[in-house]
């Protein structure tokens, strides 16, 4: 059974708080696992990982009603399984506007093949 991983680039525009949207479910690949990685200063300290499953985002809850977020620190996050399960796309929402244009990267993992 071979890996496949794709690193992808995602972008929060300046003066924006929402991430651009990147796809996870792809006509030939589905991914079951995956990292958000932070390469540069953010000035969000905190993002909420939001999903779209159709064509609208929400948010993601724990089984305890506590939404997932992720605390901005230079280096890799895990995402929750529940982010890959029948999603389509997901980004990342900040509570404030960043300053200037910021970018992270979204690895992907097909265990599966």
């Amino acid at each position: 059974m071979a890996q496949s991983t794709q690193v992808r680039t995602a972008t929060i525009d300046s003066g924006a708080s929402t991430s651009s949207a990147i796809e996870i479910d792809q006509k030939f690949k589905d991914f079951e696992m995956g990292s958000i990685v932070f390469t540069e200063a953010m000035t969000n300290t905190s993002f909420d990982v939001q999903i779209d499953v159709d064509g609208t985002f929400y948010d993601i809850y724990d089984t305890f009603g506590n939404k997932y977020s992720i605390t901005v620190s230079t280096g890799k996050h895990s995402l929750p399984a529940d982010v890959f399960k029948d999603v389509l796309k997901i980004r990342l929402s900040g509570s404030q506007n960043e300053a200037s244009a910021r970018s992270f990267k979204v690895i992907l993992i097909d265990m599966i093949q």
